[in-house]
């Protein structure tokens, strides 16, 4: 008998004459519903981790790493203690992806879904890992956010050359985009 996923399984007599050995009780099959459950149980807890690796971006596609990025619509960001919040309605804005290529000293870099603007490419980087690197600004800076990545965090640029921005969390950009509309005042 076929079982759904949320169907309650009926036990099943295991077979005439078949009791417990020491309760005198009858047997009762399982059947394939509760085996059912226990394996989508162990489905769920197992991509758990994984789900949230992804939303925390710790795991990253062939190296590349992306940066979401949010404006301040409305309103401006804070600085000193204040550093890192909006006066305004916080919005979802570009997201900037960068894969750094150790073999060519080469990091390339390009906005995420906007094929208006170009992908460059930054030559004569010093690239430890696709986490940190950085590469000596050209004439592509203004076109990016950064020419530096330490630890995975974008460092400003100090010569001016590149955009400034104000990098989030992937799971707060996902859920500004989710609500559609941006977030009131402040993080």
């Amino acid at each position: 008998m076929p079982c759904g996923l949320l169907q309650a399984c009926r036990p099943q007599v295991a077979g005439p004459g078949l009791t417990h050995r020491y309760t005198a009780a009858p047997l009762v099959a399982r059947g394939p519903c509760r085996v059912k459950r226990v394996w989508l149980f162990v489905a769920a807890i197992s991509l758990l981790p994984l789900g949230t690796a992804w939303v925390t971006d710790s795991i990253t596609l062939e190296g590349e790493r992306t940066i979401y990025t949010a404006d301040c619509d409305g309103g401006q960001w804070g600085s000193g203690a204040a550093a890192g919040s909006c006066s305004g309605r916080m919005m979802p804005a570009e997201r900037f992806r960068f894969r750094a290529l150790r073999a060519h000293s080469e990091v390339l870099f390009w906005t995420v879904g906007d094929t208006s603007r170009p992908s460059g490419k930054f030559a004569g980087c010093t690239v430890k890992d696709s986490r940190n690197w950085n590469c000596p600004g050209n004439e592509q800076s203004g076109d990016t956010i950064t020419h530096q990545m330490v630890d995975g965090v974008p460092q400003a640029d100090a010569s001016g050359r590149a955009r400034s921005f104000h990098a989030i969390e992937k799971w707060r950009w996902l859920l500004l985009r989710l609500l559609g509309r941006g977030v009131e005042a402040s993080r």
